[in-house]
């Protein structure tokens, strides 16, 4: 099978990970909005407008991977060191299903999701906010599997379509945290989600690439000396989907 493998990095970070592994049988596409310093192997590097603002841009090219490709493809984050035999891998996954990703090897409901959120800048009054909305749209949170959206393998443009879309719809209500979407995408296609083991197919570079900078800004809201965020978060959230089990 000929795959292709992407990534999408937006803003001025004009160093990127060294990589090691390039293998035959595969294209490497990467999309950027600014020169990059250090172009290497077999990347085919892509110049691409910004479009809104650099989140947007960078989640469209993630999420609306139809519109791009028409055959199989694999998106990694920017910060992505691939293992050896990737090829046989991807196309093993390819092969069982049209659309998977990385499982979480920690967070295990929506519940959880929602506390992790706060540690990525995200305000009570948001993450209420957005799970309202999948309430509204009679979301069963039960199903809700969380995955890590940095490695998702998909099959040709016209199988993944619905899927994609959906999920871009979706993160357009809010443009802020893409992959707890992913999910409930899954649930209103009436698809099942497949996963893989998060270590399965990738490593990390020591530097993280991407819009959640270590700053003051971004650190976990209870740790600036409001103890009963988190505490009232659970409650509030609890209290949204209290008619679902497995929370």
């Amino acid at each position: 099978i000929n795959m292709i493998v992407y990534t999408c990095l937006t803003g001025d970070h004009p160093i990127i990970p060294e990589q090691q592994q390039f293998e035959t049988g595969i294209k490497y596409i990467f999309f950027h909005t600014h020169d990059i310093k250090n172009k290497h192997g077999q990347w085919q590097f892509k110049k691409i407008p910004i479009e809104k603002n650099e989140l947007y841009t960078q989640r469209k090219y993630k999420i609306l991977s139809h519109e791009l490709f028409n055959e199989p493809n694999a998106y990694f984050d920017t910060n992505t060191i691939f293992k050896p035999d990737l090829k046989i891998k991807l196309n093993e996954c390819v092969q069982e299903t049209d659309f998977a990703t990385a499982l979480h090897n920690t967070r295990k409901t929506y519940l959880d999701e929602c506390c992790f959120l706060l540690t990525k800048g995200m305000t009570p009054s948001h993450i209420i906010k957005t799970t309202k909305y999948l309430k509204k749209l009679n979301y069963d949170f039960s199903k809700h599997v969380c995955i890590l959206a940095g490695q998702i393998i998909r099959s040709t443009a016209e199988v993944v379509e619905n899927i994609n879309n959906t999920w871009w719809k979706m993160w357009q209500k809010f443009e802020k945290r893409d992959q707890i979407f992913l999910s409930p995408s899954f649930y209103f296609n009436n698809t099942s989600l497949k996963t893989f083991p998060s270590s399965w197919l990738r490593n990390r570079s020591d530097q993280y690439y991407g819009f959640w900078k270590k700053s003051e800004e971004y650190y976990p809201i209870w740790n600036k000396g409001n103890t009963t965020v988190l505490p009232k978060l659970i409650n509030d959230i609890s209290s949204i989907i209290r008619n679902d089990r497995n929370i």
